[in-house]
């Protein structure tokens, strides 16, 4: 059985950090301070979890009025491609809405951009280039 479960960083703290250090320091070799930037404690955070473990995860950032910023979405590699992640950026879009939320922006990996776009957002800029091959695209959602 599935528990979704949207909070503040305190309350989710753990298995949040669980996953995204499977998935971005372990899996995809993201820096822990760029993964874990202090920001967090006054995140609206959602995890997914099946009988107690994290399968998806994914953090929305107030950064001004009305405009919300989604980050560091993640999926447990065996467990991709279940509408997991999907469940758990509805919630937190349809929170971020009852908040106040107009606009809500991210940056995609350029492998996401298809899932981001099922979820009604759009690139809005440039693609972000880095030396090492990896490719972020802008992407934003009216609410």
């Amino acid at each position: 059985m599935n528990t979704l479960k949207i909070g503040p960083w305190q309350a989710l703290e753990k298995p949040i950090t669980a996953l995204r250090t499977a998935v971005f320091l372990e899996e995809q070799g993201v820096p822990e301070e760029e993964v874990f930037d202090g920001g967090e404690g006054g995140d609206l955070h959602g995890v997914l979890l099946e009988e107690g473990v994290p399968l998806a995860c994914a953090s929305l950032r107030e950064e001004a009025p009305g405009t919300w910023l989604v980050h560091w979405v993640a999926t447990e590699k065996a467990h991709r491609g279940r509408g997991l992640a999907r469940q758990v950026m509805e919630t937190l879009l349809a929170e971020a809405a009852r908040r106040g939320a107009e606009r809500v922006s991210l940056e995609a990996q350029s492998t996401a951009v298809g899932f981001y776009e099922k979820l009604g957002f759009a690139p809005c800029g440039e693609e972000i280039r880095f030396p090492s091959g990896f490719v972020l695209v802008p992407m934003e959602k009216l609410l």
